[in-house]
């Protein structure tokens, strides 16, 4: 507290004239010099009785008094009364009198309102001011209220005694506000003697205001983890707020390192984008390897963010001298994988095989090129799940290329001349278990056909001719047929040829029966396939034929059973028609339903003892009623053959009986 020094100059009567003004606080200390008579003074404090010193009756050429919290009231005015010389003390009357009056400057109350909420780069930080002086006294009333708001270094005289003042705080910055009264005259108050003076001392209330940044909206989603084949790669963003940007960090050797684009600028969204866009191949990890990301966001500075305004610039680490940039909270890491360079191809992509495996389903062969030596592979029936063939185990090959035996369950004999076909696809793995597998968009398509289908019929030869040919009906291109004198295995061959077309001929040289008429021999078909597991192996066809030798009968009678009876032949020799042809036969007939009609969308059953769904059973319906001129409906019916049985179903949208013939082929 201060002290406030005061001479008081008493006036030659009793009438008060005289008035000394001192300014003080509450707390201050006012000593005043008395100037009388005769050094004999007395002196009160008005209305309060508080006595000062010296106390009443004494003697002395000084007073003091330190001002009380009490004195700071709705005057603000403390009167000291001094008279000189007291009669009481002298036996002279006083002639001398005189007053001090101490205007109280009560504190100047301030509060600090503001709201930090708001989103804008700059605060509106208000100040309510009272003071509560004596503005009675001419001198008093030229006080002026001082309010400085650091940083800034100068105070503002208000040129006011109290209200409401509101400066504009940045963002990021630490405002002290104080507040002070500057009081005129001769008296210095703490310090400030004149108008726009820095206080030397006390600088009298403050309140202290620290605005910091608006958070940017952390709170967001990505898209997940990433594979790319290039390096380049867009990670997607939602949840967003509207006045946020994000960038990405990569983690390397522990600390997150701002990634750039191609042009050195930050990879960043864009203030509310919805897209990260790396077109920079190096911000990803190298060929088969996989690094972790996060992402960061910040907010406009217009909207109460840094604005990343901070020196976290690409290549740096985080968090640098910047506090402008904060991880997201969720969604804030994704993980970017460099796909290896793959090159897989399959050699043998088409072509038509047929069952050679004893176990359930089939087997067919298939050859692949640029196999990854570090990845294993299998095959599988879907291309969009990981759903294998029971291929066996995992496979891997380090020359990169493979030929494979998988064996599909699903796949059986079609018989006949039926053939079904079935795509497969090739599938990779960095796990010799085949954990988190992806497709390689390699796929090849294998046939399936039966060895029923192959027909070869019994060939004459004639007595002294050293060859025949054998001709071999509905062969597939690319199989090769094979003449044996035996159905197992340790046969001698006697005839071979690769199909061009699906009539194959092979002129036969050896195995001929004894050059007599009526001599006969009977050999074998085999065939093989590329494309069989295995392929390097003739397999019985199941399929046998007579080579028998022929001539011109002689002399009297029938002659023997082999001279006579007829036989169509092509124009090279073979047997086109013979007794043993597979002639068509009817089996069986009769009308569906046996009375009435068969209902629209009815279906009816007729059982056939043998009848198989195979090109060697056919049949034959015709509607009782057929359709008009103007429609067909009356002709609309399907047909499905099964074991022993068929099934006709009655399309069409009218009622109809049918009449049915079913005819048998073969032997």
């Amino acid at each position: 507290m201060a002290t406030q020094n005061v001479t008081v100059n008493l006036a030659n009567n009793t009438a008060y004239s005289s008035e000394t003004w001192v300014y003080a606080a509450v707390g201050d200390t006012v000593v005043a010099t008395i100037n009388g008579v005769n050094n004999k003074h007395w002196g009160e404090v008005t209305g309060l009785q508080i006595n000062g010193s010296p106390s009443n009756g004494a003697t002395g050429s000084t007073w003091s008094y330190t001002v009380q919290p009490a004195d700071a009231d709705s005057d603000n005015t403390v009167q000291a009364h001094f008279f000189s010389p007291y009669s009481p003390v002298d036996g002279t009357g006083a002639t001398h009198s005189g007053k001090l009056k101490i205007n109280v400057v009560s504190p100047v109350f301030n509060s600090v309102s503001y709201d930090s909420t708001v989103a804008s780069g700059t605060v509106n930080v208000t100040l309510s001011v009272t003071d509560t002086r004596n503005s009675s006294h001419t001198s008093h009333s030229s006080t002026s209220l001082l309010i400085r708001a650091l940083p800034s270094t100068t105070y503002v005289n208000t040129d006011s005694n109290g209200g409401n003042f509101t400066y504009a705080q940045p963002r990021g910055e630490t405002w002290t506000y104080h507040t002070r009264i500057w009081t005129p005259g001769a008296i210095v108050f703490n310090g400030v003697a004149n108008k726009g003076d820095t206080p030397s001392g006390t600088y009298g209330e403050q309140k202290t205001v620290a605005l910091g940044y608006l958070a940017a909206d952390l709170a967001i989603s990505n898209g997940g983890n990433i594979t790319t084949a290039n390096g380049l790669w867009t990670q997607t963003i939602s949840g967003q707020g509207s006045n946020s940007n994000y960038v990405v960090a990569r983690l390397v050797g522990g600390q997150h390192i701002m990634l750039g684009k191609a042009n050195n600028t930050k990879l960043d969204s864009g203030v509310n984008g919805t897209s990260l866009v790396n077109d920079k191949a190096d911000n990803s990890p190298s060929a088969g390897n996989t690094d972790t990301y996060y992402i960061y966001g910040s907010r406009t500075s217009t909207s109460g963010g840094s604005g990343g305004q901070g020196i976290w610039d690409p290549g740096e680490a985080y968090p640098g001298t910047s506090s402008g940039w904060g991880i997201c909270t969720s969604g804030q890491s994704f993980t970017v994988t460099r796909q290896e360079s793959f090159n897989e191809a399959c050699s043998n992509a088409t072509g038509t095989y047929f069952d050679t495996d004893t176990d359930t389903g089939s087997k067919h062969r298939v050859s692949f090129t640029g196999l990854h030596a570090s990845y294993y592979y299998n095959i599988s029936r879907s291309g969009s799940s990981s759903t294998f063939t029971s291929a066996g185990n995992w496979f891997i090959d380090s020359d990169g290329s493979a030929t494979r035996t998988p064996e599909d369950p699903a796949m059986t004999d079609p018989g006949g001349t039926a053939s079904t076909q079935k795509t497969y696809h090739l599938w990779r793995s960095s796990s010799s278990n085949g954990a988190s597998p992806t497709y390689t968009n390699v796929s090849y398509t294998r046939t399936i056909v039966s060895d029923e289908r192959l027909v070869i019929n019994d060939t004459p030869v004639a007595v002294g001719a050293s060859a025949y040919v054998a001709e071999i009906a509905n062969t597939i291109v690319g199989h090769t047929y094979y003449i044996i004198n035996s159905s197992s295995s340790g046969g001698t061959t006697v005839g071979s040829a690769t199909a061009t077309g699906t009539t194959t001929s092979i002129t036969v040289t050896s195995g001929l029966p004894t050059d007599s008429l009526g001599e006969s021999a009977v050999l074998y078909l085999w065939h093989s396939a590329p494309l069989n597991a295995p392929t390097t192996t003739a397999v019985y066809a199941d399929e046998s034929f007579t080579v028998t030798r022929t001539g011109t009968g002689t002399g009297s009678g029938l002659g023997t059973a082999n001279d006579y009876g007829m036989k169509i032949f092509s124009t090279t020799g073979a047997t086109l028609i013979d007794t043993q042809s597979r002639l068509g036969k009817v089996v069986t007939s009769g009308t569906i339903p046996t009375s009435g009609t068969l209902a629209a969308s009815g279906a009816q059953d007729v059982s056939v003892t043998g009848l198989a769904n195979s090109t060697l059973w056919n049949v034959i319906v015709v509607p009782t009623t057929g359709g008009t001129s103007t429609s067909s409906f009356g002709y609309q019916f399907t047909v499905v053959k099964a074991a022993n049985k068929f099934t006709l179903t009655n399309t069409s949208s009218t009622a109809n009986s049918y009449k049915y013939y079913v005819v048998k082929t073969g032997s």
